[in-house]
């Protein structure tokens, strides 16, 4: 049985200062208010009590979590220590210790409510780190392929032997500006730093070439027509924009996708164009005029026997044919004058 007591206890921001944190809660039986780095700690008028790091305990600890719970709640612990989840410190105890009780079927109590936030906050970090794989955008600096993300989760970890597999002969860092870390690849090996900060040297005309050609490709082979910033925004979300090459101009603001508002103004005044191409009050320019944008017919013939242009009414703004074709075999065809000159040709076809 554990007791709650009014302490929040603080750690250097690992993994073994986390694990010590654990160790002291069990052989203490106590639960504390809170779990924090001591970077992150607040004034507050709880007892604060800083747990050293002891790399004997926390090896303890983390043997017991898979010889008395499992391996994949050892896997899920890592995890979300290393995701973005508020308060994840505290929430993995709790886990812990109701794994300490329950055993292997901890795991499988997926709709519990120790247990539920920390699977969301595991599927938020694979999630993340499968979306960089693809959104990442390396450059060449003399020979060195270097990449800036910015994740909201530590997903490093996740990412180092996607790129290690697939690019063994190159050199390559990948920099975490969030979290302050790097990803070396150098002569095959691998190594996680620490980095505050990273300065890139200036890009090589050779390297300025490709970034133009890539953007040439990626507005090449873009569909205009099926434009669709909201859709993008779903697959691609904005906050990976700042670290792809290709987004600048839509990051700045640049219109590269349809305005829906200019499409209907534009619409409106095709619409009084046709109408202002017929003679007043005739029944053409009626349904031109009337006829809201959007339900515009695709073509202008007359639908009704009594629409058909007459000169003896005076209707000489469309030329009568010696013999009308059928309505149905008939097509009209605009040239590209002025609305005041634009004439219709009806043939056959």
């Amino acid at each position: 049985m554990y007791d709650a007591a009014d302490v929040i206890y603080l750690y250097d921001g690992s993994m073994e200062g986390f694990l010590c944190c654990v160790y002291e809660s069990v052989y203490s039986h106590t639960i504390p208010v809170d779990i924090l780095p001591e970077d992150d700690a607040q004034p507050t008028l709880f007892r604060q009590q800083y747990i050293e790091t002891d790399t004997e305990k926390a090896g303890r600890v983390w043997a017991s979590i898979p010889k008395r719970i499992s391996s994949e709640a050892a896997q899920l612990v890592w995890c979300v220590f290393l995701s973005c989840m508020p308060g994840k410190e505290l929430a993995i105890l709790r886990f812990l210790l109701l794994g300490y009780r329950h055993g292997r079927q901890v795991t499988y109590l997926v709709s519990h409510q120790l247990v539920q936030p920390l699977l969301a906050a595991r599927q938020n970090l694979l999630n993340e780190a499968h979306l960089l794989k693809e959104f990442i955008r390396f450059s060449d600096y003399d020979g060195v392929l270097a990449a800036t993300i910015t994740p909201k989760n530590f997903v490093l970890p996740f990412m180092t032997e996607h790129f290690c597999s697939r690019l063994k002969t190159e050199d390559f860092l990948i920099f975490d500006r969030t979290h302050h870390a790097a990803v070396v690849y150098q002569n095959k090996e691998t190594h996680l730093i620490s980095l505050d900060a990273l300065e890139l040297p200036p890009v090589t005309a050779e390297e300025q070439r490709f970034r133009i050609l890539w953007k040439q490709f990626y507005n090449t082979i873009a569909i205009e027509a099926r434009t669709n910033p909201r859709c993008r925004m779903t697959h691609c979300p904005k906050r990976y924009w700042e670290n792809m090459l290709e987004m600048e101009e839509a990051l700045r603001g640049t219109p590269d996708s349809f305005d829906a508002q200019a499409a209907w103004d534009a619409a409106g005044e095709a619409r009084q164009a046709l109408g202002a191409a017929a003679p007043e009050g005739s029944a053409q320019q009626k349904r031109n005029t009337l006829k809201p944008a959007g339900e515009a017919r695709g073509t202008l013939w007359p639908r009704k026997k009594e629409d058909l242009p007459d000169a003896s009414r005076g209707d000489q703004w469309l030329q009568k044919p010696e013999k009308l074709p059928a309505a149905h075999l008939l097509r009209a065809e605009f040239s590209e004058l002025p609305a005041e000159k634009c004439t219709r040709k009806a043939v056959q076809g």
